[in-house]
């Protein structure tokens, strides 16, 4: 690892004082000030590795020193951040998650099968947003967020760069189960009115408007982005 800069250069004057103390360190030792009698016989055993590793101890002490020493100048490297402009758009997507959307004698053909109507718009979205291999080539410039909709407008992400949570969401999201099933054979019951499911449909495109309008792109990224917004 390279460093640019140090914080305290002047820290580094503490150096030249390591050489002299390891010096210091290794100077032969002063002659007793008491006699004790030969010591001849014992200097013929043999040395330890203890011993022999002992004289070593003065230059890792000056190591020691110096790498605190490096420390404490307080070496300093640069991150470069490159931004990279490209512009895009803010999309807000507006999915309908009500029951009928996955009601089972409404499937659509899709891909040579049949599925429900919100799998089919859940991978249409996902394919938008990532692309795939025939015609769509993926938004990866562009702010995306997601409101749904069943019985009144829900937002569930915000405008963001990083598309793989909205993703991965919308691949764990599925249709509102219905909490009451309409039968003309059972008494009681009323159809629903038709007023309801258009109330539902304008709450939310007002709310996607209102979302478009007051949301910003968040700060700090590395793209830039128009004002424009597009709800499909």
């Amino acid at each position: 690892m390279s460093f640019d800069e140090l914080h305290n250069p002047y820290a580094l004057l503490l150096a030249l004082l390591v050489p002299p103390y390891v010096v210091w360190l290794l100077r032969p030792g002063r002659t007793a000030a008491v006699r004790y009698p030969s010591v001849r016989n014992l200097k013929r055993l043999p040395r330890t590795i203890r011993q022999r590793c002992r004289a070593g101890l003065p230059i890792l002490r000056g190591l020691a020193l110096l790498a605190l020493v490096v420390v404490m100048a307080r070496p300093l490297r640069q991150i470069e951040t490159d931004e990279l402009p490209s512009e895009g758009i803010a999309i807000l997507m507006l999915l309908d998650r009500s029951s009928s959307m996955g009601d089972p004698n409404n499937k659509l053909l899709y891909q040579d099968t049949l599925q429900f109507r919100f799998d089919v718009a859940k991978h249409v979205a996902i394919d938008f947003i990532d692309g795939n291999d025939d015609a769509l080539d993926g938004r990866p410039n562009d702010l995306i967020g997601l409101t749904t909709f069943a019985g009144f407008p829900e937002s569930n992400y915000p405008f963001t760069l990083f598309h793989n949570s909205l993703v991965a969401g919308l691949k764990r999201m599925g249709p509102v189960q219905p909490l009451l099933t309409p039968s003309a054979n059972r008494p009681g019951t009323r159809p629903r009115r038709p007023s309801c499911a258009t109330r539902a449909v304008g709450g939310a495109i007002a709310s996607t408007r209102w979302t478009a309008r007051s949301s910003r792109p968040p700060s700090r990224t590395a793209r830039t982005s128009s004002s424009r917004s597009v709800m499909i």
